[in-house]
């Protein structure tokens, strides 16, 4: 095992056990905080989202992926393909009769009622994560899966979310790991290199 590899996963440990032990009021608060900010940044015109159902002590973004419905945006949700080890994405029209519990006990879209789309629509995706810095940079789980959809998907905009207590100013990075265009946390929103310069 390497030591970047070593590292990642004494990373995962620290971090996932700062995010369980947050009282699940205060994480209820910050979760409504990222989700008003996460509306703000995304543009009026964007149609096509990815975001993710939370899942344990995530980041609780329901309440930004209503709002996103509501505005009439199409809302995709990715499933775990244990076959290929990948995320296949599907179009969701109702947050209540769409999903079923799927791997690892997470709420994903029911293939019997949702349609599968294409990543090339995607044009904003909100991406869960252990620990991010400031550069942009994400500690995942250990999967690879947002590793893997990320670099078939270089034209949308990559939003990480987190608690301000998941930030941490070392993390390990390998040749596939990406980084993200923006940062969002219940205290601040950070806009990193390539979408200020895209948006110039």
């Amino acid at each position: 095992m390497s030591t970047v590899t070593d590292a990642k996963k004494a990373l995962r440990h620290v971090t996932r056990g700062f995010r369980d032990a947050l009282e699940s009021s205060w994480q209820q608060l910050a979760s409504g905080k990222i989700c008003k900010k996460l509306e703000a940044e995304v543009p009026e015109n964007t149609l096509w989202i990815l975001s993710y159902f939370p899942f344990g002590s995530e980041v609780n973004v329901r309440a930004f992926n209503s709002a996103m419905s509501e505005r009439g945006a199409n809302l995709l949700l990715p499933k775990v393909n244990k076959a290929t080890g990948k995320l296949d994405l599907y179009k969701v029209t109702s947050l209540e009769k769409d999903l079923k519990l799927g791997v690892w006990g997470i709420q994903e879209p029911d293939p019997n009622q949702c349609e599968m789309v294409d990543v090339s629509v995607v044009e904003w995706v909100t991406v869960p994560g252990l620990a991010f810095n400031r550069q942009g940079d994400r500690l995942g789980y250990g999967g690879g899966y947002y590793d893997k959809l990320l670099a078939i998907m270089p034209k949308a905009i990559r939003v990480g979310v987190a608690f301000s207590t998941q930030m941490s100013s070392d993390i390990p990075l390998e040749h596939h790991d990406l980084r993200m265009d923006m940062l969002i946390t219940e205290k601040e929103t950070i806009a990193f290199d390539r979408l200020v310069t895209r948006a110039r």
